[in-house]
């Protein structure tokens, strides 16, 4: 689990550093509120697809069900927004420069769209898959606890 834990800390920080950079010379307090506000987004976006994905799994405690939906959660939220976030706001700041025509980057963003709808589908059943593992884990180590007490 600190693996994991570390894991998240460093695509976070990826994610952070990389959409800083790119949004340019914005102000600091402003740059802070777009990346909080995009990755509270792509974080409820997340949450949706966990919802989704876990439909016809049973947990047998609420507390386990709480810490695999947390533990899912940052890390895919992580991993979306390494997809989207630096990409879409290098975009939307070249756009305000003028550096590019608004066509080019309205087709730009309509393919990242596109891309990010195609993973969020794979994640779907990524997710669904990671749950199955992790409690077909909790049962293997509950079994196994319970085998050697007798």
């Amino acid at each position: 689990m600190p693996l994991v834990i570390i894991m998240i800390f460093i695509l976070y920080s990826v994610v952070i550093g990389w959409t800083w950079n790119n949004l340019g010379d914005i102000d600091k307090i402003k740059k802070i509120l777009i990346i909080a506000g995009e990755m509270l987004a792509i974080s409820l976006i997340t949450l949706i697809v966990y919802s989704i994905s876990k439909n016809g799994i049973e947990y047998t405690n609420r507390d386990v069900e709480n810490s695999v939906r947390t533990l899912i959660v940052a890390l895919f939220t992580g991993f979306n927004s390494l997809i989207v976030l630096p990409f879409l706001n290098k975009q939307i700041i070249k756009l305000k420069e003028k550096e590019v025509d608004e066509k080019k980057v309205v087709k730009k963003l309509a393919i990242l769209l596109l891309v990010f709808i195609i993973c969020i589908i794979f994640e779907c059943g990524y997710m669904k898959d990671t749950q199955k593992g992790i409690l077909q884990v909790q049962k293997s180590n509950s079994y196994n606890h319970s085998s050697s007490e007798s």
